[in-house]
């Protein structure tokens, strides 16, 4: 009998030390959602229609709004005029124009921002929305309350059954007015 009371109470033991070592919070086991690494991402070599790479995108366009941050006021204006295209989002795109933008595509004249959200800006967030656009080089100027931007750059994707891989090139004339930048001329040629 004492070796079985013995064993009794190695059991106990055990088994009371094995339960007090998993009786801890499982919160514990919880795991943060990783955050998408956007710093290299070279989008020459991506399929675009492939799922995974339209979340991961998504992603990453999140995290490039945060870059912005560390911009000039011209180079922010600009490039959240381009990301509030890309997103879709008229209203945001709109305020970053002056009333009377002048802009210049594909042989055509706009002439106040009104006439181009009303018209030309839905094709533009439509296209964007599905194309990669990579800046191959930017040229910033500031002369007091004048700014022009210079760009080039490779747009990739498929639009309406196509392929698009064509280079293409951005002229923006910005107007500092009350302290804000504003976009008041844009010629964009591909």
């Amino acid at each position: 009998m004492k070796i079985m009371n013995k064993i009794a109470a190695v059991l106990l033991a055990t088994l009371t030390l094995s339960m007090a070592a998993n009786a801890h919070d499982p919160k514990s086991h919880a795991t943060k959602a990783l955050k998408a690494d956007c710093s290299n991402m070279e989008h020459k070599n991506m399929a675009m229609d492939d799922p995974l790479m339209k979340a991961m995108m998504k992603k990453c366009l999140h995290q490039i709004d945060h870059s912005s941050k560390k911009m000039s006021p011209v180079e922010k204006t600009v490039h959240l005029f381009h990301m509030a295209l890309k997103k879709g989002k008229q209203k945001q795109a709109r305020e970053l124009l002056d009333d009377n933008v002048t802009i210049f595509e594909g042989g055509r004249v706009e002439r106040t921002a009104a006439e181009y959200a009303n018209h030309h800006m839905l094709a533009d967030m439509k296209y964007l929305a599905v194309i990669n656009t990579e800046t191959l080089e930017q040229n910033i100027k500031v002369f007091g309350d004048i700014a022009y931007v210079m760009s080039r750059s490779k747009s990739t994707g498929q639009y309406k059954n196509k392929d698009i891989n064509h280079e293409s090139m951005e002229t923006m004339i910005l107007q500092k007015t009350n302290g804000n930048w504003k976009i008041s001329h844009i010629h964009w040629s591909n």
